[in-house]
Formats: structure tokens, C-alpha cells, sequence
């Protein structure tokens, strides 16, 4: 398996890692970054794509199987109504709501997505991928991590969690019984 992460190391969020597996490819997240005002005249959100992916993806150089979306916080899927309509969109069922429900309130306008709902713990598969979605505890409702596995490696991909609120005990029966993983990749807002 390959690993790119395109955004979400020199700043918190807008989130976007891309993992191929043989012939397959997915994304997790897609987000604007923090800093982006949508008040500022001078913020366009075409200048915040990750680039050259998104160009790649939009001239049919990149095919892209699927995006996972890991909660409903703009910093994680703020730019997925840029993406072409084909690709589906993974997310939790409770996510999609809070995205379309979001969507009429605020002025970054998602538009139609192609959602594909997925349950904790329950694996499915992209091309190549078997992915397992674990419920974590984050201020995102339906808030996932997600374990990809195929050719005989395996990747845990964290998103945002915490292990003090509500459904903190998410984050110490993951800790406690964790996944066999080759690489975890690690939300670090606070490191």
C-alpha cells in the first residue's frame, strides 16, 4: 500500500489523505483548512484545493474508487462539492444527515453528493480495500476511524478523536483492544 497525505501536516485541518492498494485508490477527507474565511473577499475556496490531486482527479488523470468521510466538521469535508459526482462518498448514516442538514445554514454549499452509508465495525470493501469503520468519541457526531486493509498490510487511519467526552469510553476500548496495524496514521492537534 501507498500512503500521500496532501494536506493536514504543516496545519490543523483540511484534511486529505490518499492510499492506494494495487489497482485501487481512495481518499479520507476532504477538508478545507481552519484559516479559510468565508467572510474575506479574498479567500476563494478554489485557491485552498489540494493541488496538483484535485486537477489530477477533475482532467481524469487520477481515478479516485472512493472518499471516506471521517466526521461532519468542515475541516474534514468542506471541499467534497468540488469532487466529481461519480466518485461515492463513504460516511457514517448520521454524518450524511448532519452534511445535508449543514448544508442549507452555512455558505459553503456541498450541493448533491453520491453517499454511501457505512455502520461501526462493520467491514467493507473498495477494490482492493477491506475497510473496517470504528466509532470514536469526538464533538463531531458519528465520528469515525477507519482500519484499511489488503495486500497483506494494514493501515489505521485515527481522524479526530478525544478520550474525555461523552462516549469517552470509545476511545479506552479502542486503546485497550486496539487493531493489528502495519502504519497508524494520527490526527496530532495537540502534539
Amino acid at each position: 500500500m501507498n500512503i500521500i497525505i496532501h494536506r493536514g501536516t504543516k496545519e490543523v485541518g483540511g484534511s486529505c489523505i490518499e492510499i492506494k492498494c494495487k489497482d485501487s485508490c481512495v481518499l479520507v477527507d476532504f477538508g478545507l483548512p481552519l484559516s479559510f474565511d468565508f467572510n474575506d473577499e479574498h479567500d476563494d475556496i478554489n485557491s485552498v484545493l489540494p493541488q496538483p490531486l484535485y486537477s489530477n482527479i477533475v482532467k481524469g488523470n487520477k481515478k479516485i474508487d472512493a472518499l471516506l468521510l471521517s466526521h461532519a466538521h468542515l475541516d474534514h469535508y468542506g471541499l467534497i462539492g468540488k469532487l466529481p459526482k461519480e466518485i461515492p462518498v463513504y460516511m457514517g448514516e448520521a454524518t450524511s444527515k448532519l452534511i445535508r442538514f449543514t448544508d442549507e445554514f452555512t455558505p459553503n454549499k456541498i450541493g448533491i453528493i453520491n453517499p454511501v452509508t457505512f455502520k461501526a465495525h462493520e467491514t467493507f470493501r473498495i477494490g482492493s480495500f477491506e475497510i473496517t469503520p470504528y466509532s470514536v468519541d469526538h464533538s463531531a457526531f458519528d465520528s469515525y476511524a477507519f482500519l484499511f486493509t489488503g495486500d497483506n498490510k494494514s493501515i489505521f487511519y485515527s481522524g479526530d478523536f478525544r478520550g474525555h467526552g461523552h462516549e469517552h469510553e470509545r476511545f479506552y476500548n479502542l486503546v485497550s483492544n486496539p487493531p493489528k496495524v502495519d502504519v497508524l496514521l494520527m490526527e496530532g492537534t495537540l502534539l
